[in-house]
């Protein structure tokens, strides 16, 4: 079964979904949490490296247990894009990405990223969003969408301000999901 593209103001464009210099930030799943690379600076200048970890020194901090201290890190390509980096963590980094066509997960020690890239660390999950702090959602129904929709962005509001859904409809799905 072909899988769809549903995002506010995108077109159905796989192509246009792979490349890497599209690349903005991170999501974390489940949560609002939304962290944009452009926002991560040293003094004035855009930080060309940033640390992912439980220590209070990384740039992107995540309270977690299953996190190392430096789990791993991002840097910043010449022209565009984004390269991840494992710091040699207890857990390791695990990727997968869903227009792949498989739902495996798979070990990584480094990796050109790209948005809508699933990223395990310990047992937090993010997502590769774009520029604006958006990803799409493949989804092979549409009644498969709000539940995406809900757990990519965390709350209804978020989600129905990101993809256009009904707010009362996202609030629905999620008392079901609740259930």
């Amino acid at each position: 079964m072909k899988s769809i593209l549903l995002e506010r103001n995108h077109p159905i464009d796989v192509s246009a979904h792979l490349r890497p210099a599209d690349v903005g930030g991170i999501r974390v799943l489940g949560s609002t949490r939304v962290i944009l690379f452009d926002k991560i600076l040293y003094k004035i200048f855009l930080k060309q490296k940033f640390r992912i970890g439980r220590n209070p020194k990384c740039e992107i901090r995540i309270k977690d247990p299953t996190l190392s201290s430096e789990h791993c890190s991002i840097s910043r390509l010449k022209p565009r894009g984004f390269l991840l980096r494992d710091s040699g963590s207890k857990n390791g980094v695990y990727v997968h990405h869903p227009l792949d066509g498989s739902d495996s997960w798979r070990k990584v020690a480094t990796l050109h990223l790209t948005v809508g890239l699933h990223i395990l660390l310990g047992n937090v999950r993010l997502i590769v969003t774009d520029r604006r702090g958006y990803c799409r959602l493949p989804v092979e129904r549409y009644s498969e969408f709000f539940r995406e929709a809900l757990y990519c962005y965390g709350t209804p509001h978020a989600a129905a301000r990101a993809t256009g859904a009904p707010r009362r409809k996202l609030e629905r799905v999620a008392k079901e999901m609740q259930r």
